[in-house]
Formats: structure tokens, C-alpha cells, sequence
């Protein structure tokens, strides 16, 4: 199976796993699983700590390349398309990326 994984969900595989259900880290345990993580999470996380909405134990860059290798997450990117096809989204997913407050203490 492939799983996109959102920005909660891959601090918190690290950080906070028991605030994730049994189910859900079964399947982030299973190696058959592909683990997916778009490019929109890294730049989500880079602007929760730019506006104080997230604290890490270091620079943004080293905490994904670190946490990329550690959960073997595949890096997906996004393309043009992906951008232009944004317009045709319910406007409640294009709220400020930056609008939910997440700690972390990894």
C-alpha cells in the first residue's frame, strides 16, 4: 500500500507515536508499505517554525533530511501541475499552511 503521510503524522512517528492509533502504526511499521512525503510537508514545517508555531531540536533542513532517513519515507514531489490544479480546491485546503500550532520536541 502507499501511504501519503501529512506533517502531523510524520513528526509524530518519531516524536509522539502513542498519539497515533494501534491501526495506523501497524501500517507505518509495515515494510511493505510505501511511505509517501510531499514536498509541501518540509515547506509546511519550515514556515510552522518561521511564525512560532513548532519548535525543533535543530535547522529545518537537518530535521527532514534526518527524519526522511530515519522513516523511510519516499520524497514526492510538486510539480507545476500539481500547483495549477490547486486553484480548483475547496478553499478550506488553501488556509495558511501555517494555521495549526504542532510542539515538537524530537
Amino acid at each position: 500500500m502507499r501511504i501519503l503521510l501529512d506533517t502531523q503524522v510524520w513528526i509524530w512517528m518519531r516524536a509522539a507515536p502513542k498519539r497515533l492509533s494501534a491501526k495506523v502504526r501497524r501500517h507505518l511499521e509495515d515494510e511493505r508499505n510505501v511511505l509517501l512525503l510531499s514536498a509541501a510537508v518540509p515547506w509546511e514545517i519550515a514556515l510552522k517554525v518561521r511564525h512560532g508555531k513548532l519548535r525543533l531540536p535543530c535547522a529545518v533542513e537537518e530535521f527532514v533530511t534526518t527524519r526522511s532517513a530515519e522513516t523511510r519515507v519516499t520524497p514526492l514531489p510538486i510539480t507545476q501541475l500539481h500547483a495549477m490544479e490547486s486553484a480548483a480546491l475547496p478553499l478550506h485546503h488553501l488556509g495558511c499552511l501555517a494555521s495549526h500550532r504542532i510542539q515538537s520536541d524530537v
